[in-house]
């Protein structure tokens, strides 16, 4: 193997520039730092990005599937179907909303929702109800699904989008690893009723914390934005700014989910140089795929060529056989200075869910599989090519032995 860097590379690390800089300076001196001009003009450069006719933004990616879960109108009594491979995120909203997160199978390739798994899946759990409702064991009314697009690429949505049509499901897009990805020609989250993302830290492009909704109804917007500020009928703006009137009725049961301008400037100059990150992860992600092929202990998720793949995360899997399990090729990459991580610990093994909604391993094989051996390699715009030829070095000569 090379030798030992001296440096420490991360899973991740965000990429800013004088521009995030000094438009973070002028917010604060302007005096307005929460929900505010730069806030607006960031929903409309992310909804013009995406071609969606509508963008709502909040404080962070979960708050966003909070929001569409419950603009939805979801709750008691109802069943939503979540690929169990996906941070816990997207089934928790599910159940803060009263609602039981019913966990599903993943594809073994790409590892996102299985088309054909949950079409058997719902043929055999649910009845059709005298009302024409898909009731399920637990008496749930089968009503929503959440298809997570995972590591940047698209979740099969065509079969998916089928499957709800016949089964009257809604649809919620958690797009957060997918700013810049596409299915068919489509950004994604204009293909069900909304769609979900995340400008966490390690993102594509960041915010350090928030989120964005987008869709293409009108009233659905108007509900987004009412329910992320405490079911106001106006935000801070609109109501202390010149002209704003005091009055502020409450017309919803909200929440505190709104995006702050300080967080906005951030945003404004981070979507302007996505595309150019996206391509820089390709590029990446290229050299990943030619230095680690033809190892036979290896797997990596697979592009299998949906559409423009955003390259958020570059996951592999170690196969049964290896040298090293998961745990001991982290520890021994972090020997080597390098950093890597585990995307997910699937839902249906936290205790939590197990607990409360009987789940257990076993259930879900497919995704136990893909769990026992993944690890998420350094990505992110700023690593050289060096950097990845010395990951691969190190992978390789690890599991050599």
């Amino acid at each position: 193997m090379l030798p030992l860097r001296q440096d420490y590379l991360p899973f991740s690390r965000p990429s800013f520039g004088p521009e995030e800089e000094r438009e973070i300076i002028e917010c604060l001196r302007s005096g307005w730092i929460t929900t505010g001009p730069r806030t607006h003009r960031f929903e409309e450069a992310f909804a013009a990005f995406c071609g969606a006719p509508h963008a709502v933004a909040c404080n962070s990616g979960t708050s966003a599937l909070q929001l569409a879960v419950a603009a939805l109108g979801l709750g008691p009594g109802d069943d939503v179907l979540v690929p169990s491979f996906t941070w816990v995120s997207t089934a928790a909203v599910v159940a803060h909303q009263g609602a039981r997160p019913v966990l599903c199978e993943i594809d073994p390739q790409a590892w996102t929702m299985d088309p054909v798994w949950l079409e058997r899946f719902i043929e055999t759990r649910y009845k059709k109800d005298a009302a024409g409702l898909m009731v399920g064991p637990e008496g749930g009314r089968l009503r929503a699904m959440i298809p997570v697009h995972y590591a940047g690429q698209a979740a099969d949505m065509a079969p998916l989008m089928e499957l709800a049509q016949k089964y009257g499901l809604k649809v919620i897009e958690d797009a957060a690893h997918c700013v810049g990805s596409t299915y068919q020609g489509r950004h994604l989250g204009l293909i069900g009723d909304v769609g979900c993302f995340s400008f966490y830290a390690n993102k594509n492009m960041t915010t350090a914390e928030g989120g964005m909704l987008i869709c293409r109804d009108q009233a659905l917007a108007d509900k987004l934005r009412v329910l992320g500020m405490h079911g106001l009928s106006k935000d801070a703006w609109k109501r202390y700014a010149k002209g704003g009137s005091w009055w502020q009725p409450v017309v919803e049961l909200g929440f505190k989910f709104n995006m702050t301008d300080i967080a906005a400037s951030l945003g404004l100059h981070q979507l302007a140089k996505v595309e150019g990150f996206n391509q820089r992860r390709r590029q990446l992600a290229a050299i990943y795929d030619q230095g680690l092929s033809g190892l036979t202990n290896l797997s990596v998720c697979q592009d299998l060529g949906r559409g423009v793949h955003a390259r958020h995360l570059y996951a592999i899997c170690l196969e049964p056989g290896a040298p090293l399990d998961k745990t001991a090729m982290i520890a021994a990459l972090a020997q080597r200075n390098i950093g890597a991580g585990v995307h997910y610990i699937p839902v249906h093994i936290h205790p939590y869910y197990q607990q409360n909604f009987g789940y257990k391993r076993g259930d879900l094989p497919a995704t136990e599989r893909v769990y026992d051996g993944q690890i998420s390699l350094p990505l992110f715009p700023d690593m050289t090519d060096d950097d990845a030829a010395y990951v691969i070095d190190s992978v390789r000569g690890l599991l050599a032995g």
